[in-house]
């Protein structure tokens, strides 16, 4: 049977989507995209109006698209409301959030009635299919909680996915580890309230412990695979500050949901944390995490929000160091709190404010992509061109998209170092240059599928932003243990207070990026520049015979390997 699945609203139903498509490919059933499918299941979501409304419409424009098809409606919708969906003759059969990993058991309708519904309960269960990357996407969406057990005013999710439940850790592991094993460059942990994860397990766990976990556990080589985590609560992602600066192979990305720029705004939409506790959090990341992107979720409208709450939300995201905005206009979401508060904004003015808003966000995003270009990235060939101009897209931990020089090519699924660029293409992506040659054909000169990485490409690939850490003999080495181990030096001049300086450290109170604070007639100087200007020998410009040897050359003549895959 030919069986067709749609997907509205957040990544865990995304994640979802997938688990229902792999479990009907086991029983025998073939997706089909829009062709003549027997099939079609909708995966619906209901946290705004609006979003319930556009169900009602995909459903009945299926109906017309596939006349013969069996029509599911699935999700959240489906366990808020399945009479209307399926008396109404929308949809064959409604399963709710947790029937959702039987729809093959159901596909075909014979053990069903007509008008059959599964809703159950929306505590029972949990989907813990770990699904492979998508058709044409090499990352993969791994959700490892469900359900939340706050009341923020203006949601009912808590109603249609039951409290929060934790996927346990052995479990996360073993999902990751398969992830890794499918030959995903990128795992997205997300889940409906991701930060309560481990809050209900038995021992108590929590992110931070998960994050070491994984690191343990699994050991991530950050040249090959990256982790990302989704939305997060500002006062929970705080704790996670050490990971982030710590663990190599954790994406420079943080989604922290502000949804208002007022304490009184946040307080009627019973959010749990203040504008100064935002701000705390996101300053505190954008200074121990060079390049992080921090994005926000805004609430436009929101009931009792005047202008001068608006100009304030405004005055505050253009402020903060943030990189984006995910702008939603308020909606009156039957069943919930807010939609019976005083003080209703009139919808056009919600549009209004929504437009300003979203100019906010082309601003932060202007500011972020400036700040990212002319720099490192390490970042992900995608598995799908760009349609219109046929290169590969990448994808950037700060989640920038970019894209490979016409000629160049790289399989997707593979982390390359590049140096991105303005854009000089018709669709405004920017650039991104390749750091080795042999993105070309993906092919190392060690042998296929190994990028060969060199200088500040071989430090990332060997799990550090600088030069942090290095493995030797299956031990981590830190600091100058690792800088004796790589055939360096602690560089001179990094020494304060009687001390030794870590190196982002170092490079920070130095006022650079690369080299040691190494300045030349006002300016700082870079790369073999500055090695060359410093008559040094411990980094990459090594003198020999009178010139700067560099590269390959220049390791071997200071006798020693940097790090793993450099010579």
């Amino acid at each position: 049977m030919k069986f067709r699945i749609l997907t509205m609203g957040c990544k865990v139903n995304q994640v979802e989507s997938s688990a229902m498509a792999d479990s009907l490919k086991a029983a025998g059933h073939v997706p089909c995209g829009s062709s003549e499918p027997s099939l079609v299941v909708l995966n619906t979501c209901c946290v705004t109006a609006a979003a319930e409304k556009e169900a009602f419409q995909i459903l009945r424009r299926l109906r017309r698209e596939h006349p013969g098809a069996r029509v599911v409606a699935a999700g959240c919708l489906a366990q808020l409301d399945s009479a209307s969906l399926v008396s109404g003759g929308l949809a064959d059969l409604a399963l709710g959030n947790s029937w959702k990993g039987s729809v093959a058991d159901f596909a075909d309708g014979r053990d069903l009635p007509a008008g059959a519904m599964v809703d159950g309960g929306p505590d029972k269960g949990f989907a813990a299919a770990v699904p492979g990357p998508s058709p044409g996407r090499t990352r993969a969406f791994v959700k490892i909680q469900d359900g939340c057990s706050r009341s923020c005013s203006y949601c009912v999710i808590p109603s249609v996915r039951g409290p929060s439940r934790s996927l346990g850790t052995e479990e996360v592991l073993a999902g990751l580890g398969s992830v890794m094993g499918r030959g995903a460059c990128e795992a997205v942990l997300t889940g409906i309230h991701l930060g309560a994860w481990g809050q209900d397990l038995v021992p108590r766990n929590d992110l931070a412990g998960l994050l070491d976990g994984i690191a343990r556990a699994l050991a991530p080589d950050p040249a090959r695979f990256r982790l990302r985590l989704s939305s997060l609560e500002p006062g929970e992602a705080l704790p996670l500050l050490p990971a982030f600066r710590g663990l190599a192979f954790l994406a420079p990305h943080l989604h922290l949901p502000l949804q208002a720029g007022t304490d009184r705004i946040l307080s009627l939409m019973r959010r749990p944390y203040t504008v100064a506790g935002y701000r705390e959090v996101a300053e505190s990341f954008a200074a121990a995490v060079p390049g992080i992107s921090i994005g926000a979720d805004l609430i436009a409208g929101f009931p009792g929000e005047t202008e001068d709450d608006f100009r304030s939300t405004l005055e505050l995201v253009r402020a903060l160091p943030l990189a984006y905005l995910h702008v939603f206009p308020f909606s009156e979401r039957p069943g919930a709190r807010a939609a019976t508060l005083p003080g209703q904004v009139p919808p056009e003015e919600r549009k209004r404010r929504v437009a300003g808003l979203r100019a906010a966000d082309r601003e932060l995003r202007a500011r972020y992509l400036a700040g990212s270009l002319g720099r490192e990235h390490l970042a992900a060939a995608e598995g799908a061109l760009h349609r219109k101009s046929g290169r590969r897209r990448v994808l950037t931990g700060g989640y920038v998209t970019a894209l490979l020089p016409e000629g160049h090519d790289a399989p997707g699924g593979r982390l390359l170092r590049v140096r991105l660029s303005p854009s000089r293409n018709p669709w405004g992506i920017p650039e991104a240059e390749p750091l080795w040659p042999e993105v070309r054909t993906g092919h190392s000169p060690e042998g296929p599928g190994e990028p060969f990485l060199s200088g500040t490409g071989a430090d990332a690939g060997a799990g550090r932003e600088i030069c942090p850490e290095l493995r030797s003999e299956e031990r981590v080495l830190r600091e100058a243990e690792a800088d004796v181990a790589a055939g360096r030096q602690i560089c001179p001049g990094r020494r304060s207070e009687g001390r030794v300086l870590r190196w982002r450290e170092a490079d920070a109170g130095a006022g650079r990026e690369i080299c040691p604070g190494r300045r030349s007639e006002g300016r700082v100087l870079r790369g073999r520049e500055a090695d060359a200007g410093a008559g040094r020998k411990s980094c990459p410009g090594r003198r020999s015979e009178g010139r700067v040897l560099s590269g390959r050359e220049a390791d071997a003549g200071a006798g020693g390997e940097s790090c793993p895959g450099r010579r």
